[in-house]
């Protein structure tokens, strides 16, 4: 439910998930609750799927814009987390004394620098793609997968193969991209609040 609300257009929200439940209703008393919700589940997927296809079908030009420029911010402009890490690192040289601390900044500090960068991204791309937040900010996550595992994969062909590390830069490609995902769901949640509030108001 919460999928559907985030990646349908709040006009639409209402009757699509109105004629879901009403469906749904109607498949459990007949056929039983565990068909009525496989075929729930599939109808859901299906509704998403169509959604995210009219999207870039009736803005197409807008939406390759916003990804596109969300795709360049993140090659060309990433790595500002790390620059700073770095930066701090030297300019206050603590590996002498605190070696667990400065080891945790060089590893798992750049991940999380990613990661917030990443969700940056996201909102960027989502306020740029209004009312399209969602399909965006999609889109990004998963070209920014391909494009960085490609790359990878190319290298691990060249280099060698390492499963332990497979593993890791896999697990790392999917948070940033989900990352990418959750700055649209954020920009996407507060829209809808203000148009609440708005309509309250």
């Amino acid at each position: 439910m919460c999928l559907l609300n985030l990646f349908v257009s709040n006009e639409n929200a209402e009757s699509i998930l109105g004629d879901l439940f009403e469906e749904f209703s109607a498949l459990a008393s007949g056929a039983g609750v565990v068909s009525a919700r496989r075929w729930f589940w599939r109808q859901s997927l299906r509704t998403l799927a169509s959604q995210f296809s009219v999207n870039f079908r009736f803005a197409p030009a807008s939406l390759f814009g916003s990804v596109l420029a969300g795709f360049l911010l993140l090659r060309f402009g990433g790595g500002l987390s790390e620059k700073v890490i770095f930066a701090v690192l030297h300019r206050f040289p603590i590996y002498p004394n605190h070696w667990n601390a400065y080891v945790f900044w060089i590893s798992d500090g750049l991940l999380i620098g990613r990661v917030f960068e990443s969700i940056f991204v996201g909102c960027l791309v989502a306020l740029v793609s209004k009312r399209r937040e969602l399909p965006a900010t999609t889109a990004l996550g998963l070209a920014q997968f391909l494009y960085t595992g490609v790359l990878y994969f190319a290298a691990l062909l060249w280099n060698g193969f390492d499963s332990r590390s497979i593993f890791e830069q896999s697990l790392s490609l999917l948070i940033n991209a989900v990352a990418i995902l959750v700055g649209g769901i954020i920009v996407k949640e507060i829209r809808v609040a203000r148009s609440h509030h708005s309509a309250t108001a």
